[in-house]
């Protein structure tokens, strides 16, 4: 008995520390560019859902770099470059535009993103975006961020998939 005890302990000091064979977040951030990188992801850790659901999106930049970086924030509707993109291949337009009219003005805060840290954003999709039940979307998310010496530098998410499921109809009394 003793000696089944011993192997066992020896077995987990063995395990400990070891990295999992695959990376399972690998696929949650785009590519780095500038010394960041940029991840699209649902707040609810889930992909499919219905259309009686919030869709929230969860948004994060991180500064992977030595050097701080900058991003500007105005509203998160406008921040955002999103690509929704249908089944049959078309890009959905926004309800709100990305760009604001020539008579409207919005604060405009500068970011700073020392190097490691992370800057998250939500936004509601049902509120930009007009989805149809039963069908599944690509979602890619672009950002800029100004880098030192004031150079802009685009940032691309990875791609995020989401399901909407056909809803049942609630039964009437």
């Amino acid at each position: 008995m003793k000696i089944f005890l011993l192997l066992i302990i020896a077995f987990g000091l063995l395990q400990i520390g070891k990295a999992p064979a695959v990376d399972i977040r690998t696929n949650e951030w785009g590519m780095v560019s500038c010394g960041a990188k940029l991840s699209v992801r649902f707040a609810a850790g889930t992909s499919q859902f219905n259309t009686r659901q919030p869709l929230q999106l969860s948004i994060l930049i991180q500064n992977v770099s030595e050097e701080a970086i900058t991003i500007f924030e105005t509203l998160p509707e406008r921040d955002w470059i999103l690509a929704i993109t249908s089944p049959s291949g078309r890009e959905l337009s926004p309800k709100i535009p990305h760009s604001k009219g020539a008579d409207e003005e919005y604060r405009r805060v500068g970011i700073t993103l020392k190097p490691q840290q992370l800057y998250e954003s939500k936004l509601d999709l049902n509120k930009l975006y007009t989805l149809k039940e039963g069908e599944t979307y690509k979602i890619n998310v672009k950002r800029s961020t100004l880098q030192p010496g004031g150079r802009l530098c685009e940032l691309t998410s990875n791609s995020l998939e989401l399901i909407l499921a056909k809803t049942v109809p609630l039964p009437t009394k």
